[in-house]
């Protein structure tokens, strides 16, 4: 493998997009930066390089969780949860709860966490719900003015779920 084979990658995946530094010495991959958006929003910014694996295997653990949910057993708890909320727009209107399911003592959804993206870069709670048409993801406000109020978004179904196996195989792509 040569340096200049692990320099950037970028997975782009509208509305999610996964821009990755990478570096390497005789026996590790390291991940340098990372760069995951929804809508043009950023993420996640590690503090330190960590190893390129590390991140494949907790993809691969949020790939399977995504396969275990189930999209009607969640679409009743979305109504009993938020029932007034709406799911017409981009950006979805889920009230002043959705930041009580970023915490995992008062987390309906605390089944349908992810890692990828947010939480492993600063310690936040990450939320991806499948429902029938469409999943909502419901991300920290790290860094906004608005603390209280998480990123909610409307994705289409299966698209993070996509996008994230398309981040692995970039991990994982063999050696050149």
């Amino acid at each position: 493998m040569t340096q200049e084979a692990w320099a950037s990658t970028e997975v782009r995946n509208p509305p999610l997009s996964t821009r990755m530094r990478r570096s390497w010495s005789e026996r590790w991959v390291f991940l340098d930066s990372v760069d995951f958006r929804i809508h043009g929003i950023a993420f996640s910014h590690p503090d330190s390089a960590c190893l390129a694996g590390a991140y494949a295997s907790a993809i691969e653990s949020d790939l399977d969780s995504l396969d275990r949910q189930s999209p009607s057993q969640n679409a009743a708890l979305m109504q009993a949860v938020f029932p007034s909320a709406r799911y017409d727009t981009v950006q979805a209107d889920l009230g002043i709860d959705a930041a009580r399911q970023l915490k995992p003592a008062t987390s309906s959804f605390e089944h349908c966490a992810v890692s990828w993206g947010p939480e492993p870069f600063d310690g936040f709670l990450a939320l991806l719900i499948r429902l029938p048409g469409h999943d909502i993801f419901i991300g920290p406000a790290h860094g906004q003015e608005r603390a209280n109020r998480p990123h909610v978004f409307v994705l289409p179904s299966g698209a993070y779920r996509h996008h994230l196996a398309q981040v692995r195989d970039r991990l994982r792509a063999p050696e050149r």
